[in-house]
């Protein structure tokens, strides 16, 4: 009986040998899944931070591209005005010449009907 006995605590103790080996490589691959999850989640935060630099870099283009562009239309504008203030400033320098010289006066009232008659001006 005591040969029976010793036979079958054997067997009982190559079982929880087997069961502790495999709990044993069982913790082995859940370390190396945990470093990979670690390793994962570090590259996640990499992948956000990259992002969100992203974001801001486009941002702030956005920003810049705003503020050029309303420069260039203000700058549109004023090249506008000028223009119409220069055209202004000839037509009054062109009428005050002719008030001054009469001959360029008489050239004016020369020029006048040509122009008119050609359909330029």
């Amino acid at each position: 009986m005591a040969d029976i006995a010793s036979i079958s605590l054997r067997v009982d103790t190559d079982e929880l040998q087997r069961g502790n080996n495999e709990l044993d490589r069982f913790q082995q691959k859940a370390t190396g899944a945990a470093g990979a999850a670690d390793g994962f989640n570090a590259s996640g935060r990499a992948t956000i931070k990259v992002s969100q630099e992203i974001v801001q870099a486009v941002a702030d283009t956005h920003r810049r591209v705003s503020e050029y562009t309303a420069g260039l239309n203000k700058t549109q504008s004023e090249a506008k005005s000028n223009a119409q203030a220069t055209a202004q400033q000839r037509r009054e320098l062109r009428d005050l010449l002719t008030q001054i010289n009469p001959v360029a006066a008489a050239f004016e009232r020369l020029d006048n009907p040509v122009w008119v008659f050609y359909g330029t001006r």
